[in-house]
């Protein structure tokens, strides 16, 4: 297994910077040197942390001038970047509408966005109309947020949707689908969580498909789907026979801090309770390893392992 891609070193920064600057004096055309005027702006805001404080405060006062200008010239990217960035501060007196700007151009990050505030009443009047309007167009033109939320909210007849769990469905699939969505294994997770306890007549439990899209999401290492096939390989669970070796190693990789992450507390809770109790032929009784592992879970405030501890 690789590790996480190695950070730029400052050197390496400036230079970028150097290089995308340059690229902006270069293009004549008006189109093509506000796309270079962006990337250079969303370089400054994401690459600098490693440089000097003074420098990464300059990289991003300069970043936040150059998306203000753009966003005053009306480029939609500019909009919405520079709202989910006063949204992050939670200042929605000033991203809200930023959103509506680049929303009003089909931005189909902004239109998901601006939903969740119609929704929300945050930087504006609560409008579940408006929410549902710009939610259908982000869904529609295939942003994975507002497909994810799109389903969810038929599912439970939110944002001003009636119930209809077929439909719901439908939208979670084609999110699932998504090659390029970002939060696929969340997607197939919820899936899997659905047609394992079913919807009633409209989506009956199917043990087959849950664990088809739960070993998906456990593919993709995803922390979460990993621990909970584990679960299943430890109970026997979704028709699986019952596999504590295999149960074991799911939940050592989903408990193993990973790209910045602490790890999955719910497998670090569950390797304290094996380790406790020993498993034979796979995992001998640890009282060290038991309390190491539950102090891991507790630290990230597992409440079973607060409990224990």
């Amino acid at each position: 297994m690789t590790g996480a891609p190695e950070r730029p070193n400052p050197a390496v920064v400036r230079e970028q910077i150097v290089r995308l600057r340059s690229a902006v004096k270069q293009e004549r055309r008006r189109v093509k040197a506000r796309a270079a005027l962006f990337v250079l702006a969303k370089y400054l805001v994401e690459e600098t942390e490693i440089l000097d404080p003074h420098e990464h405060e300059e990289a991003k006062k300069e970043a936040f001038s150059v998306l203000s200008k753009l966003s005053r010239a009306g480029v939609a990217d500019a909009q919405y970047y520079l709202g989910k960035a006063y949204a992050e501060d939670h200042d929605y007196a000033h991203a809200t509408p930023l959103f509506l700007k680049a929303a009003r151009q089909s931005h189909p990050a902004a239109c998901y966005a601006l939903s969740s505030c119609y929704e929300t009443g945050r930087g504006c009047k609560k409008d579940l109309r408006s929410a549902n309007s710009y939610l259908r167009q982000s869904a529609t033109a295939g942003n994975d947020h507002a497909m994810f939320r799109i389903g969810t909210a038929l599912l439970h007849g939110e944002v001003g949707f009636p119930v209809n769990s077929r439909e719901g469905i439908k939208w979670l699939k084609r999110c699932a689908a998504s090659e390029a969505s970002s939060i696929q294994p969340q997607v197939l997770l919820h899936l899997s969580a659905i047609y394992e306890r079913g919807l009633g007549s409209d989506v009956p439990s199917d043990a087959k498909a849950a664990l088809s899209y739960l070993s998906e999401a456990a593919r993709s290492r995803f922390p979460p789907a990993q621990t909970r096939l584990a679960r299943a390989h430890e109970t026997g669970r979704l028709g699986l026979p019952v596999n504590l070796a295999r149960a074991v190693a799911l939940y050592k990789r989903a408990a193993a801090p990973r790209g910045g992450g602490l790890g999955d507390p719910e497998a670090q809770h569950a390797l304290a309770d094996l380790y406790l109790r020993g498993v034979d032929g796979v995992l001998p009784a640890s009282d060290l390893d038991a309390v190491a592992w539950a102090r891991r879970a507790a630290a990230q405030a597992h409440p079973g392992a607060e409990y224990s501890m």
